[in-house]
């Protein structure tokens, strides 16, 4: 009486949950996706964030479809038996966001309580009167941290210096910066992912001045982000036009990063500084608070050699591949 037999071939049976399953008593484990519906009330509007995994989107959106959804995720041509309305968000105010935990671009939504979380996402009420809070997923400790210090704003310009603390030297090859697009919410969150899923395509790209070491690295930079530049200090105090592709931003909502790099693939990003354009033109930048720190994951096999990840190669001189 809890699930019926669908269609069944030589490898996998599919089942319809039946109403009597979704009247059990017993609670669910904590980390699984019937959690995740219980968590959220039918009365609740949803936010999902583009989720890259086709079978992980059929997932969340069947638990989620007593709410209303709104995001980037789409079921068409995945789900054969559902057709499951995910919204665009509009003007919408969510109730709860959906969002992966691979990327640290959730400056926004540190402010709001955990009401359910996995190993690959996690579920952030924005209003006290939606589920209940619990303890947030483990943070990973921090092997690369960038510490802002004097930050001045001046003529549309943000000049700051940055210190560079590494303590992964061997788990990434080569440094960069990207201009990533914002979503213009309450929350900070990326507009867009590059196909895969897992690699930043930002609007301004440039060259990167870190290399793999086990020391403290101090440079002195300033960002224009009207006209698209960023340049560094050298030895004699001068600014030093850093090599870019791309233009000036236009109005919208951007997060100035700093990226490690696994040869072409993405090891980490660490967001530093908001930059608002308006439709006028004019320009704020927002540092983001205390030292920014990110877990630089494990170099995939795709991408490792006979001395595994250890090579000390400085991707500054081309934009990275796509």
């Amino acid at each position: 009486e809890l699930f019926k037999l669908v269609i069944r071939d030589g490898t996998d049976a599919l089942y319809r949950v039946q109403p009597a399953f979704l009247r059990l008593a017993q609670e669910p484990a904590r980390g699984s996706f019937e959690a995740l519906r219980k968590a959220v009330p039918s009365s609740a509007s949803v936010f999902i964030a583009d989720i890259q995994q086709p079978l992980d989107r059929i997932r969340l959106t069947s638990v989620l479809r007593h709410a209303r959804l709104h995001g980037a995720p789409h079921t068409s041509g995945l789900h054969l038996l559902t057709d499951i309305q995910v919204k665009p968000l509009g003007s919408v105010h969510p109730d709860v966001l959906v969002l992966p935990r691979e990327l640290p671009l959730e400056i926004g939504v540190q402010r709001f309580p955990t009401i359910w979380w996995n190993d690959r996402y996690a579920a952030y009420a924005t209003r006290s009167s939606i589920g209940s809070a619990i303890a947030p997923p483990p943070r990973p400790a921090g092997d690369f941290s960038i510490r802002l210090a004097d930050v001045q704003v001046a003529n549309d310009r943000v000049s700051f210096t940055a210190t560079f603390l590494d303590r992964a030297a061997d788990q990434w090859t080569g440094q960069d910066w990207l201009v990533i697009e914002m979503e213009k919410t309450p929350w900070a969150w990326l507009a867009r992912l590059e196909e895969e899923g897992h690699v930043l395509e930002g609007a301004l790209w440039f060259a990167g001045q870190a290399i793999p070491v086990t020391t403290v690295i101090t440079k002195s930079y300033e960002f224009n982000a009207l006209a698209g530049n960023l340049a560094v200090r050298n030895e004699a105090s001068d600014l030093v036009p850093i090599s870019a592709s791309g233009d000036g931003l236009t109005p919208g909502i951007w997060s100035l990063a700093v990226r490690l790099q696994h040869e072409y693939l993405q090891a980490a990003i660490i967001p530093l500084i908001e930059v608002a354009i308006s439709e006028s033109g004019k320009v704020a930048y927002t540092v983001y608070p205390g030292p920014r720190e990110a877990a630089v994951k494990p170099c995939p096999e795709r991408v490792r050699d006979t001395d595994s990840c250890r090579k000390l190669t400085l991707n500054s001189q081309t934009p990275p591949a796509n």
